[in-house]
């Protein structure tokens, strides 16, 4: 998060590559604005979620309080279509695709990283495998691609990464190798 050391003018404005929850305090004469590389959210007064790495094709923001508004960056159309979001809805951005679309979400599910916690409902295992990167520092690896689009269902908090593991290749077989570096995955 980039963002400066007061707020002056008319907007409060910040820069976001990465995920992070925010609790906005009212003020409608200063929208509070934040810039991603492929879109912009703009709120009044709310807490919400967003996830926007510059290095994946998908933006996700969810609303736990108020309302905000999700703008998305387009590379075909100037002006996109502005969505706005209530509290337990989440709008997904395929930025590859130009496609959104909204669902309703548990808003505390979404913010749960900020507890360290991670909660998965039937996830594309190579999506879990971009959580495990980031929460423990690690490549993974899939041996077996075929592995990676398991679908795997299991919640956890600030639980080791080995027993994550285990806990997952429970539901679904296969195996994993865990070095200083990297997680193997294999069939």
């Amino acid at each position: 998060v980039q963002y400066p050391a007061s707020f002056s003018g008319n907007t409060r404005e910040v820069y976001l590559n990465g995920e992070a929850f925010f609790d906005i305090a009212k003020n409608p004469s200063k929208p509070f604005i934040i810039h991603l590389s492929n879109g912009t959210v703009r709120v009044l007064g709310t807490s919400f979620n967003i996830k926007a790495y510059d290095n994946e094709p998908v933006v996700e923001t969810s609303v736990a309080t108020g309302k905000v508004a999700f703008i998305p960056k387009l590379k075909n159309r100037q002006r996109p279509d502005t969505v706005f979001l209530t509290p337990n809805n989440k709008v997904v951005y395929r930025i590859n695709e130009e496609k959104i679309t909204t669902q309703t979400t548990i808003s505390a599910e979404d913010k749960g990283w900020t507890e360290g916690k991670m909660v998965f409902r039937s996830t594309l295992f190579r999506d879990i495998a971009k959580e495990l990167e980031r929460n423990f520092g690690k490549r993974v690896v899939f041996r077996d691609a075929e592995v990676g689009n398991f679908r795997l269902t299991g919640s956890f908090q600030n639980d080791p990464l080995a027993d994550i593991l285990f806990y997952l290749s429970k539901s679904k077989s296969f195996t994993y190798t865990i070095t200083d570096e990297e997680i193997a995955i294999s069939r």
